[in-house]
């Protein structure tokens, strides 16, 4: 079956993602003042930043996950930016509540 394979890298990237994108829902979270407790990474694959990990005392360890999208604080598209960009934002924003909006990571079904 090394035919099916080779068929498989055929799929454009444009259709992968596209698939990977509907295995991510919309998650709003709102993080109260202070710090968050969740580290930021760059994407590897593209522009834009994901949670690249939580400490277990963030207030934010029950919403969000390690390889979640960052894609909006308080309505401003963030989806493009880097961490750098993002960590100023929060950090700006630190004494009051902000609205961020995540794409949850794609979650591995155990059925």
């Amino acid at each position: 079956s090394s035919s099916s394979v080779s068929g498989r890298n055929h799929i454009s990237a444009s259709a992968r993602r596209a698939a990977a994108r509907t295995l991510r829902s919309k998650v709003t979270v709102v993080a109260p003042p202070g710090k968050l407790g969740i580290l930021l990474a760059n994407r590897t694959d593209s522009r834009g930043t994901v949670v690249g990990g939580v400490r277990t005392s963030s207030v934010l360890a029950e919403q969000v996950s390690p390889g979640d999208r960052i894609i909006a604080i308080d309505g401003e598209d963030v989806s493009q930016m880097n961490v750098k960009e993002i960590a100023t934002i929060i950090a700006r924003k630190s004494e009051f509540e902000r609205v961020l909006v995540l794409l949850a990571a794609p979650k591995v079904r155990c059925d």
